[in-house]
């Protein structure tokens, strides 16, 4: 089943610091820090905040002391987990830590794949391009429950790129075993509580709330694509298939992982992407609890056809949980529940101080403003000052 993201592209692994300079680099392009402009009161959900991503194309490389491998100011350490064309390392930057993604530009761009698009028409991208669209997602989430991007190291003349992420110290909870053929859990000391299995999905629920105020889709939410930070709060991560929908709510075609996705999307038509994620957040839910999958088997056509056509099976729990993920896991999108139905769930709100439906309608939050931020609107408004001074001796 290999990590339960069976049926996906195999990882490939190569050398992160090595670097060999490209022939033909692109004009170089001036380093810009993205900032934030208000002072005011913006809803978190429905205005999307501008982020302080940092984009460097200067990329120096050395070593400690130690001789540990820097990256610019950051000191590599052990690597974290492999993906399909890069993988990922802890740094070290000002004895804070961060999670780097380190992305072969060139193997990016010779992986390419075919889609359809909304007209029927079969088109070509490559993988460069999904990366260039999960940088352009990171961008516009900021939110607790959600992994943060906070930089991206890019030089023209250099085949790797760098996206730095928030470290989530615990990662993920759970991780499927191949031998046993089920999940197990990664921390033999954390107890998965009835309790905390709610304030997990709480957490998950808020960070995915927030992405779909944004028009964005997830596509590929597992417990994979759940980290847990020190305090073992959930954010959801990996945006490597996720969308910005722009409004329209459907689609077609099979991007993710098969035993997370809705039966619907293997209809061959069109379909509700925000449904489509409440199916994976009920499948994630079910395997936290449970530690497997409802649907399993080797073949692609074997696991479709389960989740097609067989009921789910839930092993011995309370009928207050069983409930909720019946909700989440309805075969009909249309009567699906959405994440605000979810939110007023009975299970979810127990014991609880707060209802998660008043939680995630607290949107407002305070946008602060540092010191280069102030010095730059002064100098904004010199310039537009001394533009009026200018524009009134024309005309005298």
């Amino acid at each position: 089943m290999g990590n339960c993201g069976c049926l996906k592209r195999n990882d490939k692994e190569f050398d992160d610091f090595d670097d060999k300079p490209i022939k033909q680099a692109p004009p170089a392009v001036q380093e810009n820090t993205e900032q934030q402009k208000t002072t005011i009161q913006l809803s978190s959900h429905s205005v999307p905040q501008r982020q302080k991503i940092k984009e460097t194309v200067n990329l120096r490389k050395s070593h400690t002391i130690e001789g540990e491998k820097k990256l610019n100011d950051y000191t590599l350490k052990q690597v974290l987990g492999q993906g399909t064309f890069g993988k990922v390392r802890l740094a070290e930057k000002n004895l804070q830590n961060y999670a780097i993604k380190i992305l072969n530009k060139s193997r990016l761009k010779k992986q390419r794949e075919y889609y359809t698009d909304l007209n029927g028409v079969v088109k070509i991208k490559n993988a460069f391009q999904n990366v260039a669209k999960e940088i352009a997602i990171m961008k516009k989430l900021r939110h607790p429950n959600i992994i943060r991007l906070y930089e991206i190291i890019d030089s023209p003349n250099s085949n790797k790129m760098y996206m730095v992420m928030e470290y989530a110290q615990n990662g993920q909870l759970i991780e499927w075993n191949e031998d046993l053929g089920q999940f197990i859990l990664t921390h033999q000391d954390f107890k998965l509580t009835e309790e905390k299995l709610r304030i997990i999905c709480r957490d998950i629920i808020k960070g995915l709330y927030q992405m779909h105020e944004l028009g964005i889709v997830h596509r590929d939410l597992k417990p994979q694509n759940i980290l847990f930070d020190q305090k073992f709060r959930a954010k959801i991560c990996d945006f490597g298939v996720s969308q910005i929908i722009n409004g329209d709510t459907e689609y077609f075609g099979t991007n993710g992982t098969y035993l997370f996705m809705a039966p619907e999307c293997f209809q061959n038509g069109l379909f509700d992407r925000k449904a489509a994620d409440i199916w994976a957040l009920g499948i994630s839910i079910y395997s936290f609890a449970f530690l497997t999958v409802p649907f399993l088997a080797v073949e692609i056509q074997d696991i479709m056809d389960l989740i097609e056509q067989n009921e789910i099976q839930y092993p011995n729990c309370r009928n207050e949980f069983k409930t909720f993920l019946q909700k989440c896991l309805n075969k009909d999108p249309s009567r699906r529940a959405t994440i605000k139905e979810l939110a007023r769930d009975p299970w979810l709100n127990e014991g609880q101080q707060i209802r998660l439906q008043d939680e995630i309608d607290q949107k407002l939050m305070m946008i602060e403003v540092d010191e280069t931020e102030i010095q730059e609107a002064y100098s904004l408004a010199t310039f537009i000052l001394i533009k009026n001074w200018v524009a009134k001796l024309k005309h005298q």
